[in-house]
């Protein structure tokens, strides 16, 4: 859920030191860029637990592995819906 994707990252957030690249602007004018914790993506790490998808028209398919790796684990927004598990 988004609550639970924010509290992840608010967790990860309040958790080292924060750094952050810019890469680009997107159509709306906003800061397209990539954050890390205490050296660690915080994308990556959102990606990996379904908690987010790669976006790719920015990111360029950088966090592609992260994505499929969390399809084949089938968490987060991957888990699918009730009768998928029946």
């Amino acid at each position: 859920s988004s609550y639970a994707a924010t509290l992840l990252l608010e967790g990860l957030l309040s958790s080292g030191e924060l750094s952050c690249k810019f890469i680009s602007k997107d159509r709306y004018k906003r800061d397209v860029m990539q954050c890390l914790v205490d050296g660690l993506d915080i994308g990556s790490m959102m990606v990996q637990v379904g908690m987010s998808s790669d976006f790719k028209k920015y990111s360029g398919g950088y966090y592609y592995y992260e994505e499929q790796l969390a399809k084949s684990k089938k968490v987060g927004i991957w888990r699918g819906s009730v009768s998928d598990k029946l």
